[in-house]
């Protein structure tokens, strides 16, 4: 009788085991005083009999509002309507349902339902995620040219700031060699004194045959250019100077002019060594 008992009780464990994923009221939270009826109706019955009814009756006797659509979620009546169509097909039209096989049947659709539910939870999830990825690339992008932006304009502040540094260092630079030209340079009467002490490298006098009057310039050093001849401060036209021509020691230069000898005064001859006055 012990082993019968041992028997009854390890294949009813097994039936418990086995059908009750299939229950969602074995599976559900119950209150402490309806789970411990639960408790007993799935020791001594079969799980697939703890069907909603029971379960009322079990809520009912410990005083409990009895929400069956919390416990029981409905089923989606097209899948449960295709699979009595099936049965109806395979077993006949009178065949009856027992009440067992509907609650498998609404199990099953549940299940189905949540896998459905699941799949689109899973794909809302991944477009979720691909969304958030998309927005954190944008902002890293958007970060990325701000970045580029500020050393951009850095950079082309430090090269303006460069080239206003250069200038100002090459305008101090050139204030610096002017004050040293200027500080180095000679006064006007330093100059003058050293125009005063240049000798002449020509000599200068005048031949005439009672109609034209000629200036006869003479070089009295080598390499001698004439480069310019102004008779009377210009009052006095005469033909110009050829600077191509160059002059050594004792040569002569034979210039025209258009005044007579009583007119002549003065003529400024300038060469290649500086400007020189003759009075007459």
């Amino acid at each position: 009788m012990k082993n019968i008992t041992l028997f009854t009780l390890s294949v009813s464990a097994f039936i418990f085991a086995g059908s009750v994923a299939a229950n969602p009221a074995a599976e559900y939270d119950h209150p402490a005083c309806v789970q411990e009826k639960v408790d007993a109706h799935l020791v001594l019955f079969s799980v697939l009999t703890l069907d909603r009814y029971s379960l009322g009756d079990y809520y009912r006797a410990c005083a409990l509002p009895y929400d069956e659509d919390a416990i029981y979620p409905p089923a989606p009546e097209e899948c449960i309507d295709a699979k009595i169509d099936s049965f109806r097909k395979s077993e006949g039209q009178e065949t009856p349902i027992r009440h067992d096989v509907l609650e498998e049947w609404r199990v099953e659709c549940l299940d189905d339902q949540g896998s459905s539910i699941d799949s689109s939870a899973a794909i809302d999830q991944e477009a979720e995620r691909q969304r958030a990825a998309q927005e954190e690339n944008e902002r890293q992008q958007a970060a990325q040219a701000e970045r580029e932006r500020l050393q951009a304009q850095e950079e082309s502040g430090r090269e303006l700031r460069n080239a206003i540094e250069q200038s100002f260092e090459r305008s101090r630079l050139e204030k610096q060699r002017q004050a040293a030209i200027d500080a180095n340079a000679p006064t006007m009467l330093e100059r003058l004194q050293a125009l005063a002490s240049l000798s002449s490298d020509v000599e200068v006098g005048w031949k005439s045959n009672g109609v034209t009057t000629w200036l006869e310039i003479t070089a009295i050093e080598d390499r001698v250019v004439l480069r310019d001849i102004v008779v009377n401060r210009g009052n006095c036209r005469s033909t110009e100077a050829n600077p191509t021509i160059r002059y050594d020691f004792g040569d002569k230069a034979r210039v025209s002019i258009g005044c007579s000898v009583d007119a002549l005064r003065e003529v400024e001859v300038t060469t290649n060594r500086g400007t020189f006055v003759f009075n007459f």
